[in-house]
């Protein structure tokens, strides 16, 4: 599919070949109905839900993956510098206003996200409601959800993992 897409991309192919070109595809390249292949062709999402979630990562701290922050913020820091990575959840996390403190991490991360201040101002004026949070350290804000987001996590197994943890 990538394949083809990138070809359409590079030559000048009219919009009737490239739908029969991807109709092509779908009817070929696996079994699907007509009405699945008529929303992937009109770009309609096969799925909709009505809950967001949020993962926490239970790895080990050596195992844990992280995002780097951007080229240019690593280029602007001082040259002895060594954080590298984006703030995530457990940052934010340990960051938490004094009034949270009695919050666990389950309940943290399902009711609360992080916000621009700016974005959050312009949201509480149209609801006049002031939900915001400051984080500890200058580190931004936090705006309680109205509704919980769903909890995912690493589940460990009784036997492999165990071997890990020990």
């Amino acid at each position: 599919m990538q394949e083809m897409t990138n070809d359409i991309r590079r030559g000048n192919v009219t919009a009737r070949d490239q739908v029969k070109q991807f109709a092509s595809l779908l009817i070929h390249g696996s079994e699907i109905s007509a009405q699945e292949a008529a929303g992937f062709l009109l770009g309609i999402p096969n799925t909709n839900c009505s809950r967001q979630d949020v993962f926490i990562n239970t790895d080990l701290p050596e195992e844990r993956v992280f995002m780097l922050k951007p080229q240019d913020e690593i280029e602007d820091m001082d040259d002895n510098a060594t954080e590298i990575r984006c703030k995530n959840l457990l940052d934010y996390y340990v960051l938490r206003p004094d009034e949270l403190e009695d919050t666990c991490l389950a309940e943290f991360a399902s009711m609360f996200e992080r916000v621009n201040k700016t974005r959050e101002n312009k949201e509480n004026a149209r609801a006049n409601q002031s939900t915001t949070l400051k984080l500890k350290k200058n580190a931004g804000f936090l705006r309680r959800r109205i509704v919980r987001k769903i909890v995912r996590y690493r589940h460990y197994g009784k036997n492999e993992d165990l071997k890990k943890l020990l």
